[in-house]
């Protein structure tokens, strides 16, 4: 029996649309790597590789927006060809009672595969996140210390004399 052409065309967008998810599961493999090795960079604080790898990661989110994009324009065409109340808001769940079986499976499992990386992701940001607060935190109390240091000059004990302490600024020693 022949496919009419809107049965092919669902099909294709179909399988485009398990493609586009495939790929964006593997951006998402790639950028967890990477949000690994900036949390190690973060923890030893290593300026350098943090660079290196902010470059990688924002290499990696632009192909992820760009396959977005696909993904956005297909999920709408799927929505267009099944009649959907609005194309735009279609979801997979929605999608899959009209696929043919293989592609309808294949859809659900890169759905679920992206949403666990999608998971892991979201801790990976988190933790990294908090490592950057932690280290704001550090730097805040460091630059509140050097500010109430400049801010209160000379300290002088109850003789009037300048007060003993370690002498200087906590940057750097002052010559006098």
């Amino acid at each position: 029996m022949n496919a009419s052409p809107h049965d092919l065309r669902l099909r294709v967008c179909g399988e485009d649309l398990c493609e586009t998810l495939d790929r964006l599961y593997e951006l998402q493999l790639k950028l967890l790597e990477v949000l690994t090795v900036k949390e190690e960079a973060l923890v030893a604080v290593e300026l350098e590789k943090l660079s290196t790898v902010r470059d990688e990661e924002e290499n990696l989110l632009h192909r992820v927006v760009d396959e977005e994009k696909q993904r956005l324009l297909l999920t709408e065409e799927i929505g267009d060809l099944v009649r959907f109340p609005r194309p735009s808001s279609i979801r997979v769940a929605d999608m899959l009672e009209h696929l043919p079986g293989e592609v309808s499976e294949r859809l659900h499992e890169s759905r679920n595969r992206l949403r666990d990386s999608a998971i892991a992701l979201g801790k990976q940001n988190r933790t990294n996140r908090t490592l950057i607060e932690h280290s704001l935190g550090h730097i805040q109390v460091f630059l509140s210390r050097l500010v109430n240091e400049e801010m209160m000059g000379a300290q002088y004990g109850s003789d009037g004399h300048e007060a003993s302490g370690d002498g200087g600024s906590i940057l750097m020693d002052r010559t006098g």
